[in-house]
């Protein structure tokens, strides 16, 4: 995926740095035309939490499914070591798709699912990126799933892997150093104290955003979309494993 297509799955991303006496942060500018602000009050409630959206939802229900394509998790872990300037952790953003693979196939065997493995190469996976990165914008911008169809280049794919259901996982995040952070932090400790508490500027640790989207070659639509934001470190197994299932929580899995 080129730097452009990387940036814009970041989109759902808080910021780094949150202004004190305020409940709303700036989403990190991983691209120059990205505006949007979003409120991070639970954020700021709790730095270890996680919000889930609405999940948005076909006609089919989850019984329906019997068997799916599992694509190669889309996954883009972000560093921050020198001030507020971040670059892509190759590392980190392996381990990551190692794990939600895991996940995923746990969930599979947990539930009966049948499921093949699919791993693009790079042409194939730079029109999948372009594919979902059209419809994160089309949900951001209309909330709903009417304005989306399954592109042709995952419909050829599914259909000729013998599957109408596909599943594609998509993590975008950040974490921090902790010399970083601390710099960070004293640093907006010492305008508190120059400002005597007007204004100071709080340092955000770490934070991720996983899709989870299936769609589906005979309707020709999305199957199941959403997220989940979430404020713990990306590449534990644990939050992401939490995260994970929290999605699927009231569609695969049954809520408690």
């Amino acid at each position: 995926m080129n730097e452009k297509r990387i940036q814009t799955l970041g989109q759902a991303i808080p910021p780094q740095r949150v202004q004190s006496g305020t409940l709303a942060a700036t989403i990190v500018d991983f691209m120059r035309f990205i505006k949007a602000i979003i409120l991070v009050a639970i954020l700021l409630a709790s730095i270890s939490c996680s919000t889930t959206s609405k999940m948005l939802r076909s006609n089919v229900n989850p019984e329906e499914i019997s068997s799916i394509l599992y694509f190669e998790p889309i996954s883009y872990i972000y560093s921050i070591e020198s001030g507020n300037k971040s670059y892509l952790n190759d590392s980190f953003s392996n381990v990551v798709q190692v794990l939600l693979t895991e996940i995923s196939e746990g969930l599979f065997d947990e539930i009966n699912l049948k499921y093949s493995y699919y791993k693009p190469d790079t042409v194939i996976q730079k029109f999948i990126d372009e594919n979902i990165e059209t419809l994160i914008k089309s949900v951001n911008r209309y909330g709903n799933l009417y304005h989306w169809q399954t592109p042709a280049t995952i419909d050829s794919i599914l259909k000729s892997k013998n599957f109408r259901f596909g599943l594609l996982p998509v993590i975008v995040g950040f974490t921090r150093t902790k010399s970083n952070y601390y710099k960070q932090y004293y640093k907006g400790e010492a305008i508190r104290a120059l400002t005597l508490g007007v204004y100071s500027e709080t340092p955000i640790p770490c934070y991720s955003t996983l899709y989870l989207i299936i769609l589906d070659s005979n309707d020709n639509n999305v199957t199941f979309y959403r997220k989940s934001e979430n404020a713990s470190q990306p590449y534990l197994p644990e939050p992401l494993n939490s995260q994970y299932r929290e999605i699927f929580k009231g569609y695969f899995l049954k809520k408690k």
